[in-house]
């Protein structure tokens, strides 16, 4: 699945460059209003705190899957509470997984990885991002799945990926195959003013057959005749 956003669609996100259907919905007040596409973006409109936006790719479950997006948050300087975007993998009606990233009022970067089934719990410690200063550059996210390993990554959108990941939950059990979708939150205690516009571009996802290492390849010989 690919989107370049490069199209104009209002109150919904349309289809994908490939052709997948986007849906959405959001948690604590909203409308379909607050989902549009246009100038190369698709964005969730974020009206109060403590509330959320979501689309998401219904018509396609996935196991192991490797998924980016790139973000620019709606504020330079947070204030009061953070803001948060994310990555959503393996949803579904029962649970999903989320890997999330929060800009707090000290521009201070966060991540962390978490179970959704009616509420979120945890399934890592948040680790603060040192690897670059947040002055309200475009980001880089990219979560992957695969087998027993559930990671993320957070980057300038307009600099090099980090070889590495800067969160991991392994071992990781979660057998269920589901779709994905991109999440995006306003916290409690926010004070900048609203509504508060969260713009994405350059979704890739790929569904990743092998991710590991191979230490060594057994010699063969073969006699020719």
């Amino acid at each position: 699945v690919k989107d370049t956003f490069s199209r104009t669609v209002a109150d919904n996100w349309g289809q994908a460059d490939t052709g997948h259907d986007w849906d959405h919905s959001w948690f604590s007040g909203g409308s379909v209003n607050d989902f549009d596409v246009a100038g190369g973006v698709g964005t969730h409109s974020v009206g109060a705190a403590n509330s959320g936006r979501v689309t998401f790719l219904a018509d396609e479950n996935y196991r192991d899957i490797d998924v980016a997006v790139s973000v620019t948050f709606p504020y330079v300087d947070v204030a009061g509470g953070a803001v948060g975007s994310g990555i959503i993998v393996r949803g579904g009606p029962d649970e999903e997984y989320f890997a999330d990233v929060w800009v707090g009022p000290a521009e201070t970067v966060f991540v962390r990885l978490w179970i959704y089934d009616g509420a979120y719990t945890a399934l890592t410690s948040s680790v603060q991002v040192t690897d670059f200063v947040y002055t309200g550059q475009q980001l880089r996210m990219r979560a992957l799945i695969a087998g027993d390993q559930f990671l993320f990554k957070v980057w300038p959108a307009a600099g090099t990926e980090p070889y590495g990941w800067h969160i991991e939950a392994v071992p990781f059990t979660a057998p269920s195959a589901g779709w994905i979708g991109i999440q995006s939150d306003i916290y409690t205690s926010n004070t900048n003013t609203k509504p508060g516009v969260f713009a994405y571009d350059n979704l890739v996802v790929r569904s990743p057959r092998f991710a590991g290492e191979v230490a060594a390849w057994p010699q063969r010989w073969a006699t020719r005749l």
